[in-house]
């Protein structure tokens, strides 16, 4: 028997209740014009994901019983399969509601909670139990599962016996992740012999990005459906139309998509329109640039340019180009003066003038920072930190100077991978202008600096550091004896400045090792590898 299923590939907003519930209601009447059977919806749905300690707020809850009520309701003539949290029996659970006809035909809970890296569900949520009750309607037979009960299925699914396993997603993006979420599908489906319906959230909460890609799977690993990535879809599909499809291969462009649509989510979810950064002339800002004009129109985005006597004039022009080329305001404002009044007022009574380099180096950030927050506050645009990982992981960044900004949309790149980026960005047109790609980098806070005075070359930093984060973040053993003196240095340097990152804005995740969702290393401790 043909059915007719909606997969409802939505961005739901955390603790937005009305917001959500118009959304999956929009959803729903569309779905009933398209004579649907069926409509599905990404874990927690109703309130967003991961509510962290706001699902512990009791009106929360009340609010959501309201919402359900209203869902049940609009079951009459579709079913529909929606995610939630539910206080149930004085603990709370992950639950997946399969509603039809004005009733709970089943409030399934979630069984394998995600406690690594960026999630800590264990805190929140209890485990639900077994289920091996299915779900019969249009003749079919289903089951249901919530996000990581399909990658831990031998505890999970190999009791429940049903034609379809429905699992609801709110599943982030990381570099590599969909290769990983397409493997353990098809295993799924090849092991157990089912369809697999897959619906994930699409959107981004502070720092994780939902990347969407919601699919349909037959029992030999044959992909029928796949919705696009970073994009909100509801699409009703016809089971016996569906025929076999190529799945989509993660590229560059994938990783800008999921970086726009964080910061995108961030700045409107936040109720904010505009934004503005330090555009210093590098690549790290130009590239942040392209980023707030694609995510909110060159119309929200400003740009201040601020030079001292260190700063080149390929600085000034590579700015006023890309300026130019992304039609979006710039403000030039020389910190030249301001910094010579403070070098003289504070090292007037200097007995030792050797020892202040670094200081008057870190003062002149903290004045650039001093300017942008004066802008940030005039023109109620966020601040955004054009950092990037390797000058986090190494410390090369000034804290209150560039270190200042809400959100930081390139901290889990390494420099090797914003230049790559950016490199993609300009295969078409020359957004980033060539001679801003070419130069070599540069603080420009002192005579000739380049950041290769301080730092290994990032061809070379690079993949160590990348080496040593994955040795970190997947319990590998570390064995400081038979490092070589870079990587010994190299890891010296993050223990040392785990203070600065700690305060650092939010960090879009793009990998298993950011510094804000996944390294969850104290401060202050001497433990050491042996």
């Amino acid at each position: 028997m043909n059915i007719k299923i909606t997969l409802a590939q939505i961005n739901p907003e955390l603790g937005e209740i009305d917001g959500n519930l118009n959304q999956i209601l929009h959803a729903i009447e569309a779905a009933k014009t398209k004579a649907s059977d069926l409509i599905i919806f990404p874990e927690c749905a109703l309130t967003g994901y991961p509510l962290k300690d706001l699902v512990f707020q009791a009106g929360l809850h009340k609010h959501i019983e309201c919402a359900l009520q209203t869902l049940i309701q609009a079951s009459d003539t579709l079913a529909i399969v929606v995610g939630y949290p539910k206080i149930i029996d004085h603990q709370m659970y992950n639950c997946a509601g399969w509603f039809f006809k004005g009733c709970i035909l089943q409030e399934y809970r979630k069984q394998a909670l995600a406690n690594t890296t960026c999630f800590d569900e264990i805190r929140i949520f209890k485990s639900g139990s077994p289920q091996t009750d299915s779900i019969e309607h249009c003749g079919h037979r289903f089951s249901l599962s919530i996000c990581h009960d399909i990658w831990e299925a031998q505890k999970t699914i190999g009791t429940t016996h049903a034609d379809y396993l429905i699992n609801i997603s709110a599943s982030p993006f990381h570099r590599g992740k969909r290769l990983q979420r397409t493997q353990i599908i098809q295993t799924l489906t090849q092991t157990y012999q089912k369809h697999v319906i897959y619906v994930n959230s699409v959107g981004a909460q502070d720092g994780l990005i939902f990347d969407g890609g919601s699919q349909i799977i037959t029992p030999d690993g044959t992909c029928l459906y796949e919705a696009p990535y970073f994009e909100t879809q509801i699409k009703t599909l016809s089971f016996n139309t569906l025929k076999p499809l190529t799945q989509c291969i993660e590229t560059r462009a994938d990783l800008y998509q999921a970086l726009v649509l964080g910061l995108r989510d961030y700045i409107i979810k936040n109720n904010l329109s505009k934004v503005c950064l330090g555009l210093s002339g590098g690549i790290d800002s130009a590239l942040v640039c392209c980023l707030a004009v694609d995510a909110l129109g060159p119309e929200n985005v400003t740009a201040l340019f601020m030079p001292s006597d260190y700063t080149s004039n390929i600085s000034e022009q590579g700015a006023t180009q890309l300026s130019n080329t992304l039609q979006i305001q710039l403000i030039k404002t020389p910190i030249t003066a301001l910094f010579k009044q403070l070098k003289t007022h504070l090292t007037a009574s200097e007995s030792d003038q050797e020892n202040i380099s670094i200081p008057l180096q870190n003062l002149q950030a903290r004045l650039r920072a001093l300017i942008l927050m004066y802008h940030s506050n005039v023109q109620n645009a966020l601040l955004l930190s054009c950092g990037n990982k390797s000058e986090l992981a190494m410390g090369y960044c000034t804290l209150y100077g560039d270190l200042a900004g809400a959100i930081a949309p390139i901290a889990d790149l390494t420099k090797t991978q914003v230049y790559e980026l950016a490199q993609w960005l300009n295969q078409t047109t020359e957004r980033i202008p060539t001679m801003i790609l070419e130069r070599a980098p540069s603080a420009e806070l002192a005579p000739h600096q380049l950041d290769t005075d301080d730092l290994p070359s990032y061809q070379v930093l690079d993949p160590v550091l990348e080496l040593i984060l994955r040795q970190q973040t997947e319990l590998n053993e570390i064995e400081t004896s038979t490092q070589t003196p870079l990587e010994q240095a190299i890891s010296k340097k993050l223990k040392e400045n785990e203070f600065k990152r700690q305060q650092s804005g939010v960090i879009l995740r793009i990998s298993e090792s950011s510094f804000n969702l996944d390294r969850r290393y104290p401060i202050t401790y001497n433990h050491i590898e042996k």
